[in-house]
């Protein structure tokens, strides 16, 4: 169950338009440079809805490079793959296998990211009854809204869906 935020929900009588990683209550345009990892290099913004009471929200992810090699690396040890020996082919059948990673783009092979299905529990939410019960469930992945990357630059490119 992620933190309730009242402290700044009652800032405001408006709803939250999204909520990051953290299940921080969000008000401005979701844009990737309002991702709370300043060294994020791509950032997904995708709908997930409540188990409880289907209510859906919007939410952003985040990952950096460096925090994505250390997890997959962390993937292929408990996959028990030789991390001396350890080639693209092999790693692609690791990411295969545990659905870690997800190529969102054919024609970008660079835009890979951790399967954004996977968020955990909604953000805290009420229901007629109170605090909804499916605040503390795992929350449904409903789509992808938008993925950004950092090109060469450091500038943010959307990658999906793409512009134009």
């Amino acid at each position: 169950m992620k933190h309730a935020f009242s402290d700044i929900r009652t800032l405001s009588d408006r709803p939250p338009r999204w909520y990051d990683q953290y299940g921080v209550p969000r008000y401005c345009e979701p844009e990737p440079a309002h991702c709370p990892d300043i060294y994020a290099d791509q950032v997904a913004f995708f709908t997930i809805s409540c188990q409880g009471c289907t209510q859906t929200f919007l939410v952003q992810l985040s990952w950096n490079r460096s925090a994505l090699v250390t997890e997959l690396l962390r993937v292929a040890q408990f996959l028990n793959f030789s991390l001396e020996k350890l080639d693209m082919e092999q790693l692609a059948v690791a990411i295969d296998r545990t659905g870690f990673v997800s190529a969102i783009s054919q024609r970008d092979s660079h835009a890979r990211l951790p399967a954004v299905s996977y968020y955990g529990d909604p953000p805290v939410h009420k229901n007629h009854d109170g605090i909804c019960p499916g605040s503390t469930m795992t929350s449904e992945f409903v789509g992808l809204d938008r993925l950004y990357a950092k090109n060469a630059l450091g500038v943010w490119v959307q990658r999906y869906p793409y512009p134009g």
